[in-house]
């Protein structure tokens, strides 16, 4: 549909933006994209929204363990894949200015990932909302089960560019809880999926971090 279109579009300019360092505007362009797809992205009060957001997903967890998300559904709803997609454009940039535009981001997406299933961008989704869960909860044992649930969900979908994505984060999420001298690997390992799927920008991002 042209709404779908458009919200690609938009999805193309978070990515450009982003990429060119022009990070507000990368989230003006995702901000009219997600409306597009009626979600709004809060101009204030984004405590407020990330409090909502993260209720949720803990009234999900409620009875339910992390690592029980690898089970989802395919998620087959269009335009709930084209917000997951933007959302996940997005959070990039999201991170480089405001920490509770990022933690939000990476709420809303595993809302939508627990209400209405997994693809491929939930990988980087989920790993995004363990690295938020660290400043949010201060609980690093849930960010490692999210950080762990991701990579595992990467495996699954055999996503390369989704495996390259998150490395940074995995290390990050595992430092905590296991020795650091076994992580090193991480970013080799992520440098070595976005050459061979063309994500080349997280590829060079793994090889600053392992400099």
């Amino acid at each position: 549909s042209s709404i779908l279109e458009k919200a690609d579009i938009y999805k193309s300019l978070v990515i450009l933006y982003a990429m060119s360092a022009k990070f507000q505007s990368a989230i003006v362009a995702g901000s009219e994209g997600l409306k597009l797809l009626d979600i709004q992205v809060p101009r204030s009060n984004l405590q407020a929204a990330i409090d909502l957001e993260v209720s949720s997903i803990q009234q999900h967890l409620r009875d339910r363990d992390i690592s029980s998300s690898i089970d989802l559904p395919l998620m087959n709803i269009p335009d709930k894949i084209a917000a997951v997609k933007i959302l996940g454009a997005m959070d990039s940039a999201a991170y480089l200015l405001d920490d509770n535009l990022y933690h939000w981001v990476a709420s809303k997406q595993v809302n939508i990932f627990f209400q209405y299933g997994n693809i491929a961008e939930s990988v980087k989704g989920y790993s995004d909302f363990g690295v938020a869960t660290i400043s949010i909860l201060g609980d690093y044992q849930a960010a490692y089960q999210f950080g762990l649930l991701a990579l595992k969900l990467s495996d699954r979908f055999n996503d390369r560019a989704q495996k390259c994505k998150i490395s940074i984060h995995n290390y990050w999420l595992n430092c905590w809880v296991k020795p650091l001298t076994s992580l090193d690997a991480f970013y080799w390992d992520g440098h070595n999926a976005g050459l061979i799927s063309g994500e080349l920008l997280y590829a060079g991002y793994n090889l600053v971090y392992e400099i």
